[in-house]
């Protein structure tokens, strides 16, 4: 799974493999605040969207790893959404793990799954989406492994340092 997901990086990181980038799709959610998420809004940051499930435990490792790289690069330009599709029985669930595992990074419980048709239409866990500063779509992963960080945490720097 590394392997694969390296290769990924390398591909998307060369000049000369890059193929044109499509754009994401726009949206509007609330956070488990209540605060309103616009990817619009957040166009000249580096996205990254992370669709989960409260009894997935890939998922779960892979937010502790996605919630060091928010912390680290914040200020770099990086915002990590956590994207819960969870149903409406589990919402305290979601927001319980939040805030037992004190999560920077953005939480939105997508009850009607409507993110997920947009972004993850196999709806499958964990899956993730790297998005450029200009709102294209980087990157999609499937899955986790412990040691995936590493990768996505290069990708990043990356995307990170493009204009």
């Amino acid at each position: 799974m590394s392997a694969l997901l390296l290769a990924l990086v390398v591909s998307t990181s060369s000049p000369e493999a890059a193929a044109p980038r499509p754009a994401a799709a726009g949206f509007t959610a609330r956070d488990l605040q209540g605060r309103r998420v616009r990817l619009d809004e957040l166009r000249g940051r580096v996205v990254v969207l992370a669709f989960w499930a409260s009894w997935c435990a890939p998922c779960l490792g892979e937010l502790q790893a996605l919630d060091a790289l928010q912390r680290r690069h914040a200020a770099d330009g990086l915002t990590v959404i956590a994207v819960a599709g969870d149903g409406p029985d589990t919402a305290t669930r979601v927001t319980a793990l939040a805030r037992q595992r004190g999560w920077r990074m953005r939480v939105v419980h997508d009850v009607e799954r409507r993110l997920f048709a947009r972004f993850d239409p196999s709806g499958e866990t964990p899956w993730l989406v790297v998005i450029d500063r200009r709102g294209r779509v980087v990157s999609t992963h499937a899955g986790y492994a412990p040691g995936d960080e590493r990768a996505l945490a290069a990708q990043l720097a990356a995307t990170l340092g493009e204009p």
